[in-house]
C-alpha cells in the first residue's frame, strides 16, 4: 500500500469512528407521526363484510378515543378503501 492511501484509509476509518460515536453518545430525537393526536392503543380485526362476497374487511380500533373504522383492500388499485367509521362510546351510551 502507499503512503497516501495508508493516510487516506486511515482518516476514513477516524472519521467514521468519530460519527458513530457521535450517534451512539448524542441523544437522538424520537419520531412522532400523530403529534396531535398523541399515542394510542390499537387494534386491528379481520372479518366479514355485510353485502360483500368473498372478501374480508379489517377493522381497526382506536382504545383511547374508542373510535372504530372498517377498510376495505381493493385489488384493482391495491389500496385500502374506508367503508365505514364511528364512535363506539355512542353505541355504548345509546343502550342505556
Amino acid at each position: 500500500m502507499k503512503r497516501n492511501s495508508l493516510g487516506a484509509f486511515i482518516a476514513l476509518n477516524v472519521a467514521l469512528l468519530v460519527a458513530l460515536l457521535v450517534v451512539l453518545v448524542l441523544p437522538g430525537r424520537t419520531a412522532q407521526a400523530q403529534r396531535g393526536r398523541g399515542r394510542g392503543d390499537y387494534t386491528m380485526i379481520s372479518g366479514r363484510v355485510t353485502g360483500r362476497e368473498n372478501q374480508a374487511g379489517i377493522y381497526l380500533v382506536e382504545l383511547k378515543s374508542a373510535r372504530m373504522v372498517a377498510l376495505l383492500f381493493d385489488s384493482r388499485t391495491k389500496r385500502l378503501e374506508k367503508i365505514a367509521g364511528r364512535r363506539l362510546a355512542d353505541d355504548l351510551n345509546s343502550n342505556r
